[in-house]
């Protein structure tokens, strides 16, 4: 799958206790937190924009739909490899658009990725 030489990590965590460890650790460890959001919290390895060889880790709640949700997509994708090749083919063409600018890459990306879980999860049931 064509992407920007990221590494992406989920950790699901049982309780809002075990959350607020988890993100002290890595605060710590020099990730960068975003906002918080109820239950999920992205991190990132560093505090500039995304850039290649970056690490990202979202911390969620388990048995949350967001939580469920990351799963699915996961596994979706890895049952259906023609979908993989249109996630692919869709990153890439946002990019040879010129879509550099973070904030609109994300609004586009963002709303393929809503479609594609909507699919993920039809084929679920």
């Amino acid at each position: 799958m064509y992407g920007k030489n990221i590494i992406d990590i989920l950790i699901g965590v049982n309780d809002n206790n075990e959350f607020n460890k988890i993100k002290e650790i890595l605060e710590k460890n020099g990730f960068f937190a975003s906002t918080r959001k109820d239950i999920y919290q992205f991190f990132a390895s560093t505090k500039e924009e995304t850039k290649s060889g970056d690490i990202h880790i979202h911390l969620v709640i388990k048995n949350t739909d967001r939580y469920k949700e990351f799963l699915i997509l996961k596994n979706y994708l890895l049952k259906n490899k023609n979908e993989v090749k249109n996630y692919s083919d869709f990153t890439l063409k946002i990019l040879k658009d010129g879509n550099n600018n973070r904030e609109e890459y994300k609004r586009i990306k963002s709303k393929y990725v809503n479609e594609l879980l909507e699919r993920a999860k039809k084929y679920e049931l």
